[in-house]
């Protein structure tokens, strides 16, 4: 069934949408009735998501691309173009990271996390822009609240993501009367694979096992759980539906309360 979000025929650019949240989207927006162009990084993630998405055919499209590389967005603008004709959603979901201390993040943390989500998103969406002008199209950026809490072992993606939510507000500034709307989403604890591996170590550390640990993290999480990857991508589907013309410059947190109390304000 289709239709819930408007976005039946739409074309869209989900970017880390092999895993989590991204494949979360792809799977909604294809279950929508739309044609999906996504990346991942690695060929097994890629050559996975193409052999479980066979039941929508030709509707999703998957492709290998390091988001770091020069010409990335020109290559997958290029590559949506040639397939659809258009262009009307944009997700910006790519970049996978490991806490750490401070002195333990290096140069090349910082850059890596840089070049493929600040940059990568920045670089993406405006190469994307006259084809989502044509269609008043949207963008959504997944930042995360790293990005409006801070947290001791995520110095480096706490910046980068506080700088995709304002580069996510200067867009929308620029682009409203284009009619291209721009929004973040900030993603909290979600239970996916990254969600897993907090579990494990925690278990490890606390010498507990692996369900005591789950149920530990998620006791912390005042909603009591962790959010699922399907919610979050409702999340983005609803920011993405061209029926909400007057959402632009919005960041929607989705972390069942996680950082309330702590969040910065202007």
């Amino acid at each position: 069934m289709t239709g819930h979000y408007g976005l039946s025929g739409a074309a869209a650019i989900v970017t880390g949408g092999t895993r989590g949240i991204g494949r979360a989207v792809v799977e909604l927006l294809a279950a929508e009735g739309a044609r999906v162009l996504c990346t991942g990084a690695t060929e097994a993630t890629v050559a996975a998501l193409r052999s479980s998405m066979t039941d929508y055919g030709s509707a999703v499209t998957v492709v290998r691309q390091d988001m770091r590389a020069e010409d990335a967005a020109q290559r997958l603008v290029a590559a949506a173009v040639d397939a659809y004709g258009h262009i009307d959603v944009l997700v910006n979901n790519a970049g996978g990271y490991e806490y750490k201390e401070p002195d333990e993040v290096g140069r090349r943390d910082w850059l890596d996390l840089f070049e493929v989500k600040t940059l990568g998103y920045w670089s993406l969406a405006t190469a994307a822009f006259a084809f989502l002008k044509q269609g008043q199209g949207s963008v959504v950026n997944v930042a995360g609240t790293a990005g409006v809490v801070a947290r001791p072992g995520a110095v480096h993606v706490g910046a980068v993501n506080a700088g995709i939510i304002s580069m996510t507000e200067s867009l929308a500034l620029a682009w409203a009367e284009a009619g291209v709307r721009v929004n973040a989403v900030s993603p909290g604890a979600t239970d996916t694979d990254r969600f897993a591996a907090r579990a494990r170590l925690y278990a490890d550390s606390h010498a507990v096992t692996l369900e005591a640990a789950r149920a530990a993290l998620s006791a912390a999480i005042p909603a009591g759980a962790p959010a699922g990857p399907d919610e979050v991508a409702r999340v983005i589907a609803t920011l993405s539906s061209p029926s909400l013309r007057s959402v632009t410059g919005t960041h929607v947190i989705v972390d069942g309360g996680g950082t309330l109390g702590g969040r910065r304000r202007s």
